[in-house]
């Protein structure tokens, strides 16, 4: 699996001056894999579905602390 690009969206807010300002925050990720019939096809998913890979070498218990936002991982 690669990360083929982020998806973002836009929208104008009024700050706490009541002036607009644009913000932008991440609506998913669009992964392209190989389906089992040898097609490259996008797959959205959530940010927090992705695991580091210096994290996944560590072995399932690490990434479940991780997708769970355990120690040491609560401010990842």
């Amino acid at each position: 699996m690669t990360v083929e690009k982020v998806v973002y969206q836009s929208k104008k807010i009024k700050d706490e001056n009541g002036l607009l300002k644009l913000v932008s925050r991440i609506v998913c990720i669009d992964c392209k894999i190989v389906n089992s019939d040898g097609e490259s096809i996008v797959v959205p998913h959530h940010s927090k579905e992705l695991v580091p890979l210096s994290i996944v070498v560590k072995g399932n218990a690490e990434v479940y602390k991780f997708i769970n936002r355990e120690d040491p991982y609560k401010n990842y």
